[in-house]
């Protein structure tokens, strides 16, 4: 699937939002007083609590209704959006994506209804992050539940981070050498999971009736007070 905008030659316009400066400098302060609790902060949370439909701009074409709004936060590496209350009835799909369109991520359709109704996107690059909802015609509107509650400002580039990370722990090896081999099993449950605007790791964990409830474990301080349908888990992550 690609946004209908992106195949339409009317360019639709969108709204732009600006958010409000991000003062990096005492975030950083901040992160630095808070070490102890071994939790990585990268993301300053905009709380904003806006219903998608009324704020976006909406224009028709042969395909459906289009609902375009793009979030601008200075400075920002990279931005995600936290939609709570979130529904999406069949006929609807939604993609966020940055200002050149090199990064796309969609379609987000009924199959990511939960009973949270609850929903974050993946980090999008750079300082705008452009959200576009496609609605079939028929689709009543009132059937569609899509309030942007929360931007994440990423300040310190996380994504740049965790692709260049290095540590000089002398714990252990990292799991690209030959070391590793007897225990890809445990490797392939390890993830890395980003709640708002902190990151955590964990590891899937089997039960002993051994019915592969896909449980996973991490730390308490890691979900205390989260809500866990929006936390993104990457797996297969290394370094090279």
């Amino acid at each position: 699937f690609r946004p209908i905008s992106v195949n339409s030659n009317e360019n639709p316009e969108r709204r732009t939002i600006v958010l409000p400066m991000v003062d990096v400098e005492q975030l950083l302060n901040e992160d630095e007083r808070m070490s102890h609790l071994k939790m990585l902060r990268f993301g300053y949370e905009h709380e904003l609590d806006q219903d998608f439909l009324e704020e976006a701009n909406v224009s028709l074409n042969n395909d459906g209704r289009i609902f375009l709004m793009q979030y601008f936060s200075y400075d920002a590496f990279a931005i995600r959006a936290i939609f709570e209350p979130f529904y999406l009835p069949e006929g609807v799909s939604l993609f966020v994506y940055n200002h050149d369109m090199s990064q796309i991520e969609g379609a987000y359709t009924s199959e990511n209804n939960n009973d949270a109704m609850y929903f974050s996107t993946p980090l999008i690059e750079g300082e705008q992050i452009i959200i576009e909802l496609n609605v079939d015609h028929g689709v009543n509107l009132d059937d569609i539940q899509l309030n942007v509650s929360t931007i994440i400002h990423d300040y310190r580039g996380i994504i740049q981070i965790m692709e260049n990370y290095s540590s000089n722990r002398q714990c252990g090896n990292d799991i690209m050498c030959e070391e590793a081999e007897p225990y890809m099993d445990q490797i392939n449950a390890s993830a890395y999971l980003e709640m708002g605007g902190y990151i955590c790791s964990g590891a899937m964990v089997n039960n002993m009736n051994e019915d592969l409830t896909p449980y996973f474990l991490s730390a308490h301080h890691c979900t205390y007070g989260s809500n866990p349908q929006g936390f993104r888990f990457y797996f297969n992550y290394h370094r090279n």
